[in-house]
């Protein structure tokens, strides 16, 4: 497994830094493109790359079903495996590191993909503690990003929060909803994310001098988006695939 995450992250700095370079200088985006597309300057190793890339990309594209997601998804993986790599992960466009479809695929292989748009379509994981994941791809330069993603342990809806209150503490939360105490087990973030059926909710905390988590922020939309330092992040998913 340490072997696969390590390849998996060289590849990643690989191309983040090609897309870096393509935001960065327009000159530099043509030529990358003109590199890769006509192959002549590149070494037999990096062929080979780019031919496995998206050989896994197509492969995982290729998953995309309308089946029940319970008929599809035969593996499961422990929580554990997913919040130490893909599991809360954000988009940003100056991250040096992202996560690619291809690169997902290395580590869990998809059995269930939706695609929702022509540039968006998310993948969906059991774990073995009984929850799903749900993992939102973009295509961002001719590539598929990990662009962000949640975990659901429980069908709940925003009315199962509404007795909470700034001061409360993840505790509080984790009553609701288990998903906040996974959070914490296995995470430092100060935040936990909840996908609802009608809606999303994301629950900001201050830790204290004795490590306790307090509540200090509640954003909730009803139509499942999040504004992350200035990028949308949506959270739709189709009504069949709400955890039963």
């Amino acid at each position: 497994m340490k072997k696969v995450i390590l390849t998996t992250f060289l590849l990643c700095i690989v191309l983040s830094f090609l897309s870096c370079s393509k935001m960065n200088d327009n000159s530099s985006q043509e030529s990358n493109e003109d590199r890769f597309s006509d192959g002549e300057s590149m070494s037999t190793e990096e062929k080979q790359m780019i031919e496995n890339m998206n050989s896994q990309t197509e492969a995982a594209l290729n998953k995309e079903t309308d089946d029940n997601y319970k008929n599809k998804i035969t593996a499961s993986y422990s929580e554990k495996d997913f919040f130490g790599s893909v599991l809360y992960q954000f988009y940003s466009p100056l991250a040096s590191f992202h996560y690619y479809l291809y690169s997902v695929e290395d580590l869990f292989p998809a059995e269930c993909i939706r695609r929702t748009s022509d540039n968006t379509l998310y993948s969906m994981y059991r774990t073995t503690e009984g929850g799903l994941v749900y993992l939102y791809f973009e295509k961002i330069y001719s590539q598929w990003v990990l662009h962000h993603s949640v975990y659901v342990k429980k069908s709940l809806e925003q009315s199962d929060f509404q007795d909470l209150r700034l001061g409360d503490t993840i505790e509080d939360v984790e009553k609701i909803d288990p998903v906040a105490g996974v959070v914490k087990k296995y995470t430092t973030f100060p935040w936990t994310v909840h996908l609802l059926r009608d809606g999303i909710i994301k629950i900001t905390y201050t830790i204290n001098d004795n490590g306790i988590y307090i509540i200090s922020e509640i954003q909730r939309d009803d139509n499942f988006e999040l504004n992350l330092d200035n990028v949308v992040h949506d959270y739709t998913i189709l009504p069949q695939d709400y955890i039963q």
